[in-house]
């Protein structure tokens, strides 16, 4: 058949598809390596049993826990690493284990809370220089099957952890080449993708069908063989079977929907209706609910209407809320039904059906969508009118498909300036606010429209209409006219104008419970009593602070309850109609992320929404709680105007800009049920992040005092945009209040000091209700020994024993010296007692001798006048040595130089004492310093009194720690007194002994040798 005969043949099938006249807009959500992407080619993207997300890059296996990634690379010597950096694909099995497949080939399983790597072999594959791609499928009989395209299938042996061949699972013809292997659950049969047919095989009768084969010996139906290679299989769960092939001479990839059952077939070509040239279709995906995608190169289409309805997405700007790629890898769901797509320009995902905000631009029917400034909304029974200024009127069905501009209202639909659009309660009119104080009067039932200009606006911009309780209208204009028309039963449209007052710009009106309430530039929040016309009370930022506004041109004005009015003017101004005061909220309490505030409506919960001049904000008053909402959640343009909030019947609200507008279902956004609780994502330990897994059955975590720096990193790993929730953490034994987080939940505690810590975590939704805590085990900052209890018990003990120790030194010193003091007592007692004994000797032999030998007794007299010398002498001497004044060695020398002296004068000696300089100042204990003392007078006594010496060198020196003293005499004679004399050396040895020290005492041929040295 000829390729234009085919393509012919295509394009008629095409017939019973089509394209949605307009792209869909989704608000996407774009990560790339700014946000952490290892690279920014995605190959795929799974989710694990724990929530979190797996991204295999170019560059590295990654988990992704909503706010930060983790990297996994190839660790060279590592067997338990990846085996390669690039990894191709991801596939999560029915037990949830993370199978990996990278570039090199390897294939293996990868503990998701381990971080290990586990090889699994190929039985019968032989090695490959280059990738071949592949991919794993489940099988209708439990098993885990590897399909190498165009080549064998391998089914994994858990036991031995190894895929082996596989072949008779689809029995295909001999030298055919299989493509794509897909199960169908609901006819219990595999499909399959050949070189140019559909392959069907039922394993229980194993039977085999092959659909669009042109050969013999196989049941045909009604599909056409086509050229080029059959791909992509897909069994959707609406029973259609989806498959593409390649149109032959065009290089355009065909779609091909196959019902078995009723033996249907259509097709049909994606170029054309998209206007696109060269393309590529990569893959089919289903999600949960049914809603089933193409993607491709560069292309993203939903079939909708059970595949008769395509929708492509467009793949526009490269912003934060549009996608754009060349390539489109993989599509994924996770568990919330959000849908990620990996493609050559990171990784994008969105979630279709809980999508808040929808954009809307400015459509009529069979054309594009442009932008302009929309200034007013008005929904009446059958249609939702937009107003806008320069670009005119357009007109929507409740589900916002264009519908045609009524014929009277067609003079200014593509260049009218509408400012705003009431329709009259009591006749059903449209009244149309125009520039240069003109009014359009629309009647909907006679399709007629009435111009009219009342002077009263004096050809000023009429920026508002509202309607009070009695039906008269009141119009605010650009020049401050505050204008009234009393309407009148059977009156007139053109008559009964009347102007008010003449105030500042008109931003809002609106009437309630009698009054009219007007919101201007400057002038001013303004109560008018609506029958009298009179002006009952201006609030503005003067005056008393009960009834001051934030500012003095408000711009919006919201009726919230029968008694509380809503005044935006930067800040929420909360007006209590009975009481006549105001309150303030804003930044300063909480209630607004800044004070922009322009714009609002109330919702049926009673929430309010507000419009500021950087994103739209849903605010509890009575929890003083908001959630924030920008471009990030699908607002295209999220700067608005003054007044720019409207309301539809079914609850919906509408929110205009300078470039379009915003509709959305404020119930979607309601905050049902408890929060998700916060789980610990990280744990870093200084610069050391600790495994998470191998923590799980602690009971605590002990950590010496130098790793005190902790981060906690934490997330509720669900991802849906909508998902606004505050994370809150407090560190119990350091924190006492709960602490926000802010936007990227983590916690960071530098140099903890010692002690036992337990983090708390929690998460609040935009009413302020809170999760169930997440409670971590505790974390044990270990004291340094230094502070620990056994260092301060050992130090008590130490400080006690050294106590002990000196009071016993203290103890020991003073009994010393007592002791000293006890022995120089009896020494003095000994000498007295025999003083004085031999002197009652002397004393009676020299009274017997008196009358008989009258010079024997002067002899005893003298003898008794010597002792009783030497006995004052040595009473001076015990007295001096015990008087604790006494005490420094500097004066025993002053004393030892009058002994010297008197030694010198009595026996008409020389004695020469020469002192070293450092001698004067040591320090010796009172015993030493007696004895030293005593044995250098009696030595020198020995020597002149005994011995004659009348010229006797004493030297005193400190040498080596030990005092020296050294006597010399050459004229020494001790004959006749050597036994004597020998005596006293021996008394005075054992004394100077008796205190450490040593006495070297000797004579020969008259000459004195001596030498006394004694420790210091």
């Amino acid at each position: 058949m000829p390729t234009i005969i085919r393509l012919l043949l295509v394009l008629l099938l095409f017939a019973s598809t089509a394209f949605g006249q307009e792209a869909r807009q989704y608000a996407f959500r774009h990560l790339t390596t700014a946000s952490g992407l290892a690279s920014n080619l995605v190959n795929g993207a799974v989710q694990d049993r724990d929530g979190y997300l797996w991204v295999a890059t170019l560059n590295g296996l990654q988990r992704y826990d909503g706010f930060n990634f983790l990297l996994f690379t190839h660790q060279p010597g590592s067997l338990s690493s990846l085996p390669a950096n690039s990894i191709a694909s991801l596939f999560a099995d029915k037990q949830q284990q993370l199978w990996v497949i990278t570039h090199n080939n390897d294939i293996g399983i990868f503990d998701t809370r381990k971080f290990r790597f586990r090889r699994a072999l190929v039985q019968g594959l032989p090695p490959q220089t280059y990738f071949s791609a592949k991919y794993l499928f489940n099988g209708g009989d439990g098993n885990l099957y590897l399909h190498e395209a165009n080549r064998r299938i391998f089914r994994y042996d858990s036991v031995r952890n190894r895929f082996v061949p596989a072949d008779q699972l689809l029995p295909e013809p001999a030298g055919w080449q299989v493509n794509k292997i897909v199960w169908d659950n609901q006819r219990k049969c595999y499909w399959a993708t050949a070189d140019s047919a559909l392959l069907q095989f039922t394993p229980a009768n194993r039977k085999l069908q092959v659909h669009g084969y042109n050969g013999t010996g196989y049941p045909k139906t009604a599909m056409r063989p086509t050229a080029g290679p059959y791909m992509g299989v897909h069994a959707g769960s609406n029973g259609v079977v989806s498959f593409f092939t390649w149109a032959a001479g065009t290089g355009m990839p065909v779609v091909h929907q196959f019902l078995p059952e009723q033996n249907r077939h259509s097709s049909f070509l994606i170029g054309p209706a998209l206007d696109m040239r060269y393309h590529e279709i990569n893959m089919f995906y289903e999600q949960r609910n049914g809603r089933q995608w193409i993607g491709g190169n560069p292309l993203l289409i939903e079939m909708a209407d059970s595949g008769t309805k395509l929708l492509p997405v467009a793949n526009g700007s490269n912003s934060n809320q549009n996608i754009r790629f060349d390539r489109a890898n993989g599509l994924f769901e996770d568990r919330e039904g959000n849908l990620w797509i990996s493609t050559d320009n990171g990784l994008f995902y969105f979630n279709p059906d809980a999508q808040l905000f929808e954009t809307y631009g400015l459509l009529r029917p069979g054309g594009s969508a442009k932008e302009g400034p929309v200034q007013t909304v008005l929904e009446t029974a059958d249609r939702i009118f937009v107003g806008c200024w320069g670009v005119g009127l357009y007109c929507y069905d409740k589900k916002w498909n264009p519908l045609p501009v009524p014929k009277a209202l067609l003079s200014f639909a593509d260049n009218g300036l509408v400012w705003d659009l009431h329709q009259h309660s009591r006749t059903g009119k449209i009244w149309l606010a125009m520039q240069n104080g003109e009014l359009h009067i629309y009647d909907p039932v006679k399709e007629t429209k009435t111009t009219i200009k009342p002077p009263e606006f004096n050809g000023r911009t009429i920026r508002q209409v509202a309607e009070d309780d009695w039906g008269n209208l009141w119009f605010g204009t650009q020049g401050g006219h505050l204008v009234k028309w009393e309407y009148k039963r059977g009156g007139s449209e053109s008559s009964g104008y009347k102007l008010v007052m003449q105030t500042g710009l008109v931003h809002k009106i609106e009437a309630h419970k009698g009054f009219v309430w007007v919101a201007t530039s400057g002038h001013g929040l303004l109560q008018v009593a609506a029958q009298t016309d009179a002006l009952v009370r201006t609030y503005g930022e003067r005056g008393r602070m009960a009834t001051r506004i934030s500012s003095g041109s408000p711009s919006d004005i919201i009726v919230y309850n029968d008694s509380t009015l809503v005044v935006l003017a930067g800040s929420i101004n909360i007006i209590n109609l009975k009481k006549g005061t105001v309150q303030q909220l804003g930044t300063a309490q909480g209630v607004l992320p800044s004070n922009s505030a322009v714009s609002g409506r109330r919702d049926a919960q009673g929430i309010l929404w507000v419009g500021m001049a950087n994103g739209l904000c849903r605010v509890n008053l009575q929890q003083r709680t908001h959630t924030f909402y920008d471009r990030r959640d699908g607002i295209s343009y999220d700067n608005f105007p003054l007044a720019s909030a409207f309301g539809l019947s079914d609850g919906r609200m509408v929110f205009v800009t300078d470039h379009n507008f915003v509709v959305f279902n404020p119930e979607k956004a309601s905050a049902t049920g408890t929060p998700h609780q916060p789980q610990l994502t990280g744990l870093t330990v200084g610069d050391q992040s600790l495994l998470l897994d191998s923590l799980r059955n602690e009971e605590r975590l002990v950590l010496p005092y130098h790793k005190n720096s902790l981060s906690f990193a934490f997330s509720s790993l669900h991802f849906a945009p909508g998902n606004k929730l505050q994370y809150f953490y407090q560190l119990e034994g350091l924190n006492k209040d709960w602490i926000p987080a802010g936007n990227k939940p983590e916690a960071l505690f530098s140099y903890l000091p010692p002690g036992s810590y337990q983090l708390r975590l929690r998460t609040e939704n935009g009413d302020g209700v809170a999760s169930p805590e997440f409670r971590l085990f505790p974390v044990v900052i270990r004291p340094p020994f230094w502070q620990s209890w056994w260092f301060y018990s050992v130090l008590a003990l130490i400080i006690a024993g050294a106590v002990v120790w000196f009071d016993r030194e203290r103890m020991r010193r003073l009994r010393a010296v007592q002791q000293t003091r006890l022995q120089i007592a009896g020494n003095l007692h000994e000498e007295l007692n025999t003083a004085l004994h031999h002197i009652n000797i002397l004393s009676e032999m020299a009274r017997i001798k008196s009358g008989q030998d009258l010079q024997q007794s002067l002899t005893y007299l003298d003898q008794i006048s010597e002792r009783s010398h030497n006995m004052i002498i040595l009473m001076d001497d015990m007295i001096w040595s015990i008087d604790p004044s006494k005490d420094t060695l500097q004066d025993t020398l002053v004393r030892l130089q009058e002994f010297v002296a008197a030694l010198q004068s009595r026996y008409e000696a020389l004695i020469s004492v020469a002192v070293g300089k450092k001698v004067p100042f040591l320090k010796l204990d009172m015993k030493k310093r007696h004895e030293a003392f005593v044995v250098i007078k009696e030595l020198l006594r020995l020597a002149v009194e005994q011995g004659g010496a009348r010229n006797v060198l004493v030297n005193m020196n400190l040498v080596k720690g030990r005092l020296v003293v050294k006597f010399y005499d050459e004229g020494v004679t001790l004959q006749g007194q050597s036994l004597h004399a020998e005596k006293k050396v021996d008394e005075l040895r054992k004394r100077i002994t008796a205190v450490g020290g040593e006495l070297d005492f000797q004579v020969r041929e008259q000459v004195l040798s001596v030498i006394l040295m004694l420790p210091v």
